[in-house]
């Protein structure tokens, strides 16, 4: 089934959310790793950041279809639960689409060198190498690159990445275990693969 049912996921919604999610930790495994086990500035440390954000800017290319799909299917109906908890999962999946499209912009509108390298297959300009940098940022505002990417670093590396990002996807993943193992109904079940 390609399609979202009244019942359970399709194929698209699932393979979105999966491809994402396993963006989401093998950027943060590549970031946190290459800070504990790694010198700035060496080989090592620039091969992990190459990870970083080649899986990171991938959850903005998954996430961007995935946010279309879900405003133009059906939505599987919400388990009998109390009208708090379907508030709660709203309130959580609307605020992970707003990170997951957030984390990895404004690590994009950061990030200083001159591409990102996207599985050697193409190379993507880094915000401050496109036209759009140059006409808006340097032309209209004035600001130079080490002016502008201040407060996006800051969200990026500072707020998003080590708060708002975890504690976002903490309650999701324990409200999905909270379904499936405590009301034993098919929440988790519906988006996992070959789940119906």
């Amino acid at each position: 089934m390609i399609r979202n049912s009244s019942v359970s996921y399709g194929s698209v919604a699932k393979w979105l959310h999966w491809l994402t999610a396993i963006c989401v930790l093998v950027a943060y495994f590549a970031v946190y790793y290459s800070h504990w086990t790694t010198e700035p500035r060496t080989p090592d440390r620039r091969a992990l950041t190459a990870i970083h954000t080649m899986f990171g800017f991938s959850v903005l290319i998954f996430a961007v279809p995935r946010l279309l799909w879900r405003l133009i299917s059906e939505r599987p109906k919400l388990e009998a639960v109390p009208r708090w908890q379907r508030i709660s999962a709203r309130l959580n999946h609307w605020a992970l689409y707003v990170a997951i499209l957030a984390m990895p912009l404004t690590g994009w509108m950061s990030f200083g060198a001159q591409s990102i390298n996207l599985f050697w297959l193409v190379e993507v300009p880094t915000f401050r190498h496109t036209a759009l940098f140059a006409w808006l940022v340097e032309g209209k505002m004035g600001m130079t690159f080490n002016v502008f990417e201040v407060p996006f670093d800051f969200l990026h590396k500072q707020v998003l990445g080590p708060w708002v990002v975890w504690v976002l996807v903490a309650v999701h993943v324990s409200a999905a275990i909270y379904h499936h193992r405590v009301l034993k109904d098919n929440t988790l079940r519906r988006m996992l693969p070959g789940g119906k």
